[in-house]
C-alpha cells in the first residue's frame, strides 16, 4: 500500500469511528506504519469530516520529530509506544468508546480468572476465545492526555503482550496487523464490555422515553442550539444523583469539572451550563453550533453510562478537580477554537 494509500485509510477509519459512535468529534487518533522507523498518524484538533491526505502526519518512531503542514495528535507518544514494542503492529487506533470506557473504571482484576464466568456471575464475563481475538487485553494507568505518564503507563500494559489496552478516564488503544485486524477488535471489546455493562446496569432501573426539544428558546442568547436527552441511561442518573464529578477526560474538557441535576427544564435553561441534569427527564445540553451539540449528545450518554456501572459496582472514579479543571480550561482556551479555525465551513 502506497504512502497515499494510508493516508486515505486513516481519514476513512475516522470517519468510521464516527459514524459507530466510537469517538465524538476530533477525540481519539489513528496510525498507521510507513516502515521501521516512522508512521503516519492524524493532526491535533482537526474533525475527520473535513481532513485531507496532506493534514496526516509523518512521526519517527524513536525520536517523536514528525513532517507535515499540522502538529501531530498528542497521544503520538502511546502511538510509539505500540510501535516500539510490537514489529509486526502495522495499524493503531485510540477510541473513546462507551462501554469500554465504562469497563476501564471499574476495571477487572484477573481476565484469564474470569473468562467464560456465566451471565449471572458478577466476574468479568468474556471468554478465552474473545481474549484470543482481541490479541490479548489489559488496563494501563491514568495519565493526563499527552503526557509522558500516560505513554509510560500504556507503554506497561503493551509490554505484558496486550494489543488492546483499557485505558483509565481516556478511552482505549487498540492494535492491529493492519487496519481490519485493529477495528474488527476495537468492536469486539464495544460488544465484550456492553455486555457486562448492561448485566450490571439493569434495564428495570430505567425509565422511558420522553419527547425531545430540539431548539432553544429565543430568549436563551447564550446558546444557538439545545436539546432535552431522553436516553434511559440519562433519566436514571436524574433520578438518583444532584451533581456528577468529571470521571473521563473528554467530558472534563468540554463540560466542565461536573455537572448538576435540577428539578426543571426552566431551571436547566437559565443555567450557564452547557450540560444540566433535569430530574425524571433526562439531560439538557446547550451549544453555539450543531458540530458541538452533536458531541454533547454522545459525551453525555457516555457519561451516564460510566457513571451508572462505576455506581454499581461501588467504584469512586472521579478525576481530580484541579485536573479537570486544567484540562477543560485547556480546551475552552486552546483546543476548541483551533478546531473551529481547522474547521471547513
Amino acid at each position: 500500500m502506497s504512502n497515499m494509500d494510508k493516508r486515505r485509510e486513516i481519514i476513512d477509519t475516522g470517519i468510521e469511528l464516527l459514524e459507530e459512535k466510537l469517538v465524538a468529534r476530533t477525540w481519539g487518533n489513528i496510525s498507521a506504519r510507513i516502515d521501521a522507523d516512522n508512521y503516519l498518524i492524524t493532526p491535533s484538533g482537526l474533525d475527520y469530516t473535513s481532513m485531507r491526505e496532506e493534514d496526516i502526519v509523518s512521526v519517527n518512531i524513536k525520536t517523536g520529530e514528525y513532517t507535515g503542514i499540522n502538529r501531530p495528535s498528542g497521544e503520538k507518544g502511546v502511538h510509539s509506544a505500540a510501535y516500539e514494542v510490537f514489529d509486526d503492529v502495522n495499524f493503531v487506533v485510540h477510541t473513546h468508546q462507551t462501554y469500554a470506557t465504562a469497563v476501564s473504571l471499574a476495571g477487572f482484576d484477573s481476565l484469564e480468572a474470569t473468562a467464560g464466568s456465566p451471565a449471572g456471575s458478577e466476574s468479568f464475563d468474556i471468554t478465552e476465545e474473545e481474549i484470543e481475538k482481541l490479541g490479548g487485553i489489559a488496563l494501563a494507568d491514568y495519565g493526563l492526555p499527552g503526557t509522558k505518564e500516560i505513554t509510560n503507563a500504556c507503554k506497561s500494559a503493551l509490554l505484558t503482550g496486550a494489543h488492546t489496552v483499557l485505558m483509565i478516564h481516556h478511552g482505549v488503544l487498540v492494535l492491529g496487523k493492519d487496519k481490519e485486524e485493529a477495528m474488527k477488535r476495537v468492536k469486539l471489546l464495544e460488544s465484550i464490555c456492553e455486555r457486562n455493562v448492561k448485566r450490571v446496569i439493569k434495564d428495570n432501573t430505567l425509565n422511558n422515553y420522553l419527547k425531545a426539544l430540539n431548539t432553544c428558546p429565543e430568549d436563551n442568547s447564550s446558546y444557538r442550539y439545545c436539546e432535552v436527552l431522553t436516553d434511559k441511561a440519562l433519566i436514571a442518573l436524574s433520578n438518583s444523583e444532584t451533581e456528577i464529578f468529571s470521571q473521563l477526560d473528554d467530558v472534563s474538557q468540554m463540560i466542565g469539572t461536573k455537572i448538576v441535576t435540577v428539578d426543571s427544564l426552566d431551571k436547566a435553561l437559565k443555567l450557564s451550563d452547557n450540560a444540566v441534569l433535569i430530574k425524571g427527564v433526562g439531560a439538557l445540553i446547550k451549544a453555539e453550533n450543531k458540530d458541538d451539540l452533536e458531541a454533547l449528545k454522545v459525551l453525555m450518554n457516555k457519561m451516564a453510562i460510566v457513571k451508572l456501572y462505576t455506581k454499581a459496582k461501588n467504584v469512586k472514579a472521579e478525576i481530580s478537580i484541579e485536573e479537570s479543571d486544567f484540562m477543560h480550561y485547556d480546551y475552552v482556551t486552546r483546543y476548541s477554537k483551533q478546531n473551529i479555525k481547522n474547521r471547513k465551513i
